[in-house]
């Protein structure tokens, strides 16, 4: 089923944090403030019920079930799977893997990413920002130590200790 989704023009508030680890000094990541709770299953077939009346929100939660269960299926079988139009998620392999030959104990750490698809992208093009604030500054990370090489604020050295510093 191909759909075409048009919203109309959506402001957005943003948060500005620092970023500490910054060598330009004066930088910021900016995060989407976003409502407290996040959208569940219950939520959305609520919503769908009070404009599609045709469909009764049992079946409709039974059918979201049966998707789920064989989309979770696909995906721990290695398959990438296109979860409603909206992403394909797939599984990769976590984090770096070291030496010349490695073995499969080695590559045991999975995870579940997500490549949006074009119509999920296409709905930030009728976003906006409407406010714009810095938060608060908190606790900061200001000096980084690889306790293995002994080297500050520069290489890491992965899977190995290191101490942080800060406020």
């Amino acid at each position: 089923m191909n759909t075409t989704f048009t919203t109309e023009a959506r402001k957005l508030n943003v948060v500005l944090h620092s970023n500490s680890l910054s060598e330009v000094g004066n930088e910021y990541y900016g995060r989407v403030q976003r409502n407290s709770q996040t959208i569940n299953l219950a939520n959305i077939i609520a919503h769908i019920g009070e404009h599609e009346t045709s469909v009764r929100p049992l079946t409709i939660q039974y059918c979201a079930g049966l998707l789920k269960t064989e989309i979770l299926r696909l995906l721990a079988t290695g398959s990438a799977v296109n979860v409603l139009d909206i992403c394909t998620a797939y599984l990769g392999v976590k984090g770096g893997v070291s030496g010349e030959n490695p073995s499969p104990t080695d590559l045991n750490r999975f995870e579940v990413r997500c490549t949006p698809t074009a119509e999920a992208r296409a709905i930030t093009a009728n976003l906006t920002t409407a406010t714009v604030s810095k938060s608060e500054p908190g606790g900061f990370i200001n000096r980084i130590v690889d306790l293995f090489s002994s080297q500050v604020d520069s290489q890491l050295t992965l899977g190995r200790s290191l101490r942080l510093t800060g406020c």
